[in-house]
This record gives structure tokens, C-alpha cells and sequence, in this order.
């Protein structure tokens, strides 16, 4: 299992009985068939396994300690990794990821997973969509930074003939169908052809169409996009030819898509190509976002709508009062978080040795993607408060992938 978002986050932050162990280890990128990583992960399963044993009683660990040793058998896998590996053990799941992003070391104990390296993977555009808008031919792809593949549109209309058959009875491929099979019947079919739905000729040069049926077409895709992307964290690239291009990015709705484009058509091109010419347009959307985000910050501060202080910002997220959450990348605040309260004990930072103790920061992460929200784990350069945590509340503002649905209110 590699890909993680929101759903693969909240499935880890479901598990609120321990024994659930977090195990992270950075790969190694020597070309030895992964011996040292499984080495590495194999230090960690023996780390974790001695403080279940001074937490649990043997049997409440014992199906978790299987299923680590387990993993010491797939060689394949050890040898896979790129940057790095996260696995999660409890006696209800077991789920492991090859990351994409660089982590410790480290193997946690707890009543529940340890989730807070996964903030940066989640930032990564680890998953985005290309959309190749096409008035024959539209495809959409599922891709991340080093694959792509096709994925089915479902209910979608893929061709501008298929999409308005039934909105535009009057467009230019009905005109065509007239002149072809004579005048309707009762039933609306043209004379000698059964049924309510015959076949649409052709559509012809777009140069012919007029602007309304490139819109209607434009619209109805979108619509089928929203439906099937609507928990989409990632861009969704546009690359589509001269005014298919235009007309698809003023009708669309979409919260995701991407400022930059492509105007060019894809649709004869292999998807490794597709992937080359659209993967440094999706990181580079993931980036701006978190720039707006940051400007948004500065701007509802002044007004009101931004806390700095930890105690407050517990507070609005147990209310679910929290839109954006940034948190400072690498540093740890250990404590504990009353959540009848919403008030925060504070012990001490980093280090990593918290037995009793829970990574407040981490915590405040799990709430407020729970809820709807979105987190930011930036770098101490970038983060706008020395507090380590920065909110924004909800009602204050937007921030998105695209130009103009990027604005911030």
C-alpha cells in the first residue's frame, strides 16, 4: 500500500485502543536489495516489541508482534523502497506505506498511532488528476510523482456527441441525423431508425460548433468531475486544444483545478508523456497553495480570525471551529489535551521518549483533519508565530488551486 490521503489518515486516527504501534524508518539507498532497510525496520519491530512488553499484557500484543515479524519476510519489499517507510500495527489494522518523503527512525507505542510524519506526506501532491479535455475523446488520470494510469469517468459523457444528444436536440449532429435518416418519427427518431436515441453523426470541425455547445459540454464533465472528485485533495491539471481549453476553465466549479494548464492536446499522446508534462505543474500548484495560505493567515490575523496560542487554538478545533492549521515542522510539544475542556497541559518539547505523554501538535493535527479541516506542516523559516501552531478559523477566507477560485475573502 503507497498512496495516503484523507481517508487512509482517518482510518489511522479511528483506532483510539492501543496496543497500536507507529514504526518509521529512512531508507537506505545503498544497492544491497534492501538488507539494510529491513535491518533498520527490523531494530524498530525489536524497539517496539520491548515497550509492549513493559505497557501490555502478552496477550493483548501478541497478534501485533506477528504481524511485524511478517514484514521481515517480503525481501521484495525492502529492496522497493525509495525514501522511506511507515507502518502501523494494531489488533484491528495493519497498514504499511513506501513513502515519499523523508522520515526518522523511530518506532511509537501508544493507544493511538503516532500520525504526525504523514502531515508532509499529505502535503505532497502525492496524488493529482489530468484532465485531457477533448471533443472526441476526453480522458481523466489518476497520477502521483511517479506514476500515471487512466481511470474511468463512469457516468460521464467522454465525447461532445454523447454529452448533448439529450440537451441539444437542435445541435449540429442532430441537424446531421435529420438530413441523414429523414424526418422524426412520432417518437422523436428520425424516419426507418427504432428507438428514442439513435446515433449521432459526427460533430465536425469545432470551428463550425457555436460557443454554447463547447460550454454545455464543458459543464456537464465538470459536473461528473465534482461528483467523483469531491474529497479530492490534490490539482486536477487541464490540458485541452484552443477554446476547449478556455471554455472548460470558465464553466468549471471545480475547487481543485489547477491554475496552470496545458493548451495543447493530449489525447494521442502515451501517459508517461502525459505524466512528464503535467507532474511539475501539480507540484507546483500544491506550492502555491501553501503561499496563499500563509498570505490568508497574515491578512485574517489583523482581523481577528487567527490564534497563535495553543490553549485557544484547542479550544475552536474541539468546537470545529478551525479551517487551516499550521504546525512547525520537526517539533514536538508534549502534553495532554482536555477534550471536555478544550484546555492544553503542556509538558515539555521535543525529545522522544513519552510514554504517558501525547505530541499536542500531532493531536490538534488528528481534530481538525477529522473535521473537515486542512493541516500545514511547514518549516520553522516559513511558520508566521514561534508558538509552533498557527490557526485559521473557519468563515475567514479560501485558498485553492485555482486562479480565480483562489481568492481570498
Amino acid at each position: 500500500m503507497d498512496f495516503f490521503g484523507k481517508d487512509q489518515f482517518k482510518e489511522l486516527l479511528d483506532v483510539q485502543k492501543g496496543p497500536a504501534v507507529s514504526i518509521f524508518v529512512k531508507a537506505d539507498r545503498q544497492n544491497n536489495k534492501g538488507k539494510n532497510n529491513k535491518l533498520a525496520f527490523r531494530d524498530q519491530v525489536n524497539r517496539a516489541k520491548k515497550m509492549l512488553e513493559e505497557r501490555y499484557p502478552d496477550e493483548e500484543f501478541r497478534s501485533v508482534a506477528e504481524m511485524m515479524d511478517d514484514w521481515l519476510d517480503d525481501d521484495a519489499f525492502w529492496g522497493s523502497l525509495s525514501k522511506g517507510v511507515a507502518a502501523f500495527f494494531s489488533p484491528e489494522i495493519e497498514r504499511v506505506y513506501r513513502l515519499k518523503t523523508e522520515v526518522d527512525d523511530e518506532a511509537i507505542v501508544s493507544d493511538t498511532f503516532y500520525t504526525r510524519p504523514m502531515l508532509r506526506t499529505m502535503l505532497e501532491p502525492q496524488r493529482y488528476w489530468v484532465l485531457v479535455f477533448d471533443q472526441k475523446n476526453t480522458k481523466l488520470f489518476e497520477a502521483s510523482e511517479d506514476r500515471i494510469e487512466e481511470i474511468s469517468l463512469g457516468d460521464t459523457p467522454t465525447s461532445m456527441d454523447d454529452a448533448l444528444q439529450a440537451d441539444f436536440p437542435t445541435h449540429p449532429s442532430a441537424e446531421s441525423r435529420q438530413r441523414e435518416g429523414g424526418a422524426p418519427n412520432a417518437q422523436g427518431s428520425p424516419a426507418g431508425v427504432s428507438g428514442s436515441k439513435p446515433a449521432f453523426v459526427g460533430m465536425g470541425d469545432e470551428r463550425d460548433l457555436e460557443p454554447r455547445y463547447f460550454r454545455q459540454y464543458a459543464q456537464i464533465v465538470d459536473e461528473g468531475l465534482r461528483e467523483m472528485l469531491h474529497n479530492a485533495t490534490g490539482p486536477l491539471i487541464l490540458a485541452a486544444p484552443g477554446r476547449m481549453y478556455s471554455h472548460f476553465r470558465q464553466e468549471s466549479k471545480l475547487d481543485n483545478l489547477a491554475e496552470e494548464g496545458l493548451q495543447e492536446s493530449l489525447v494521442h499522446l502515451k501517459p508517461a508523456k502525459i505524466h512528464e508534462k503535467t507532474w511539475p505543474l501539480a507540484k507546483k500548484a500544491s506550492e502555491k497553495k501553501i503561499d496563499e495560505v500563509l498570505e490568508l493567515w497574515e491578512r485574517e490575523y489583523g482581523r481577528g480570525k487567527a490564534e497563535t496560542d495553543l490553549q485557544q487554538i484547542a479550544k475552536r478545533t474541539l468546537m470545529s471551529q478551525v479551517r487551516f492549521l499550521l504546525i512547525e515542522e520537526g517539533r514536538r510539544v508534549w502534553g495532554n489535551i482536555d477534550r471536555n475542556e478544550g484546555t492544553v497541559e503542556v509538558e515539555r518539547e521535543n525529545g522522544r521518549d513519552h510514554t504517558d505523554e501525547t505530541d499536542v501538535l500531532d493531536e490538534l493535527a488528528e481534530f481538525v483533519i477529522s473535521m473537515g479541516g486542512e493541516v500545514f506542516e511547514l518549516p520553522k523559516s516559513r511558520m508566521p508565530v514561534d508558538t509552533g501552531a498557527a490557526a485559521i478559523l473557519r468563515g475567514s477566507g479560501r485558498a485553492e488551486y485555482g486562479g480565480e477560485r483562489a481568492r481570498m475573502t
